[in-house]
């Protein structure tokens, strides 16, 4: 999530599927939410234990999450979130999983302009970003945030061009969320 998104910002809906015929809906619960700070000053520091509810917002029966703050005070750190997934008062019958979200600074971003619309854009977008990983000789991984019309120096907008905001990350402090739960990213764009 970029530094300075506005609360209330999408930023990843959590699915769980219970093969049973006769199960009862799935609910989220964010049990848990931990800051872990990468500034060079405070790398080694104890993790602080973070009020999960002035921080983030998950909703019981659609598991989107959210920001329900400002982002500002967690620059260069990324949260791990607990999320418990369950239809039932049984432990046995309940799946869990950690999420990473990582806080980030626009200077982060990389940058690009296409000379093509963004609905065009968006569909050799993928292939863009596995070859641009692949150029970079380097154990990075690309996320995509958004494509949308250029605007110019003047602010007026270029329907012709796209710009794309891609994130990257050194595979080192990226983590994949366990795959007790499927956590689905296709939800509205970022």
């Amino acid at each position: 999530v970029r530094l300075n998104v506005p609360v209330d910002t999408f930023l990843i809906t959590l699915n769980s599927v219970d093969i049973d015929s006769n199960s009862e809906p799935i609910s989220y619960t964010l049990v848990n939410t931990t800051f872990f700070s990468l500034a060079p000053s405070v790398i080694d520091t104890v993790p602080v234990p973070t009020n999960h509810n002035i921080v983030f917002q998950l909703d019981q029966h659609s598991g989107e999450l959210r920001t329900a703050g400002n982002m500002l005070a967690f620059v260069d750190g990324y949260f791990e979130l607990q999320v418990v997934a369950e239809n039932s008062e049984d432990l046995n019958r309940q799946a869990s999983t950690i999420v990473k979200i990582f806080v980030v600074r626009d200077r982060d971003m990389l940058k690009f302009i296409f000379g093509k619309a963004p609905t065009e854009v968006r569909q050799f977008l993928a292939d863009f970003r596995s070859e641009v990983e692949k150029a970079l000789l380097l154990p990075v991984e690309l996320n995509i945030y958004d494509t949308q019309f250029f605007a110019k120096e003047d602010g007026s907008l270029d329907f012709s061009s796209t710009r794309a905001n891609i994130e990257k990350n050194l595979y080192d402090s990226v983590c994949v969320a366990e795959k007790k739960m499927k956590v689905d990213a296709n939800g509205p764009s970022r």
